[in-house]
């Protein structure tokens, strides 16, 4: 199956969320629009910030937004 990448707006207005999944063991199998979000988002929320740390300097990507972390003791 093909990953092809899928457009993300610009400005998406207030109000919106996406659950994205991420790879697990494989960078390279992550999708262009996990990518694309990851860069663009006003805040990601993880279950562990310290993995979403790692991941994204694989990636190369900068997270412009505000990271938090959000799990069940913290719900």
């Amino acid at each position: 199956m093909a990953d092809e990448a899928v457009p993300v707006p610009a400005a998406a207005g207030p109000g919106r969320i996406v659950l994205a999944a991420t790879p697990i063991g494989n960078t390279g199998d992550a999708s262009a629009r996990l990518i694309g979000l990851l860069g663009t988002a006003d805040i990601v929320a993880a279950e562990d910030t310290r993995r979403l740390h790692r991941l994204v300097q694989s990636l190369g990507v900068t997270v412009a937004g505000r990271v938090i972390s959000y799990h069940e003791h913290n719900e």
